[in-house]
């Protein structure tokens, strides 16, 4: 299959993965020979906003997909670092170029990585924080679809939820 990214990095906390996230992976996996998930807020104390583990997420977000694509799948944790944007952005860039090279055996060839996600609101300012990879910008499926909601409906009351959030 010939792409057109060596790697797509997917950056989110995935609390959880749901179908608008399953869409934005398969996309990149269609620009992109694999794709990186860095999944954040790793190791943070369960809450209503984080309620799944690091380990449940990756579970969760595998489980979605089939065993050639699985193939094609790193995942990465990511610590938060509050207050430290900078660090936070430098952890992730290390990350990502490791596990690149770590992935592949040399070659003289720049390793071409593509930061894919969407502008939905404020919250997605990072997608601009990393310059020295292309962006690709996946226009969602599911318009009002947000882990929020899909938390909200998992812990709270779903029927008001549901009303609040029919489609």
């Amino acid at each position: 299959m010939e792409t057109q990214y060596d790697y797509a990095v997917f950056i989110g906390r995935f609390q959880p993965f749901h179908r608008g996230h399953y869409h934005v992976a398969i996309e990149a996996l269609k620009k992109a020979s694999k794709l990186i998930f860095v999944i954040g807020s790793h190791d943070a104390p369960r809450t209503p906003k984080n309620p799944f583990t690091t380990v449940e997420r990756r579970e969760i977000i595998l489980s979605a997909f089939d065993d050639e694509q699985r193939k094609r799948i790193k995942m990465i944790q990511q610590t938060d670092h509050t207050y430290n944007e900078e660090r936070w952005i430098s952890s992730i860039q290390t990350s990502v170029l490791n596990t690149c090279l770590n992935d592949n055996e040399w070659s003289p060839d720049p390793i071409k990585i593509a930061l894919v996600g969407y502008s939905k609101d404020h919250s997605s300012y990072y997608l601009k924080k990393f310059p020295q990879w292309d962006l690709i910008e996946i226009e969602p499926i599911y318009k009002n679809l947000s882990a929020t909601c899909v938390r909200n409906v998992l812990l709270f009351d779903p029927k008001e939820l549901l009303d609040q959030y029919s489609y």
